[in-house]
């Protein structure tokens, strides 16, 4: 009984950490302004506003991984400042557009972080 309690009480941790919204099929790259990059667990975030077609800005969320993982591939909770423009590249969401799963960005002066590979 109490193993079976104990493998019950993990199973959101696992359901927590899937990929499965995200296409991992296909990477794309936007470019946008960072208007929040949040260097926190369970996952970093980060807010991009995007200028569309017709000139309509619109906020694009993505999140990655935790920031031990993000660490070790160059990562810091310096990587991405508000204000500056970044090219991100990315997982898709499955459902609706503009985020998904960072795996990349890319500086102006052409420094690159990344990529992530998603475990």
């Amino acid at each position: 009984m109490v193993v079976c309690l104990a493998c019950l009480s993990t199973a959101p941790a696992f359901a927590h950490h899937s990929f499965a919204a995200y296409d991992r099929t296909t990477s794309r790259t936007i470019t946008g302004t960072v208007k929040e990059y949040e260097w926190a667990n369970p996952h970093v975030r980060l807010v991009l506003v995007v200028t569309e077609q017709g000139g309509a800005s619109r906020d694009w969320s993505f999140e990655s991984g935790s920031t031990s993982h993000m660490a070790s591939v160059g990562f810091s909770r310096i990587t991405a400042g508000e204000g500056e423009t970044i090219s991100v590249t990315y997982h898709p969401r499955r459902s609706g557009p503009g985020g998904g799963y960072f795996i990349a960005i890319e500086k102006p002066n052409g420094r690159t972080y990344g990529p992530i590979l998603a475990r």
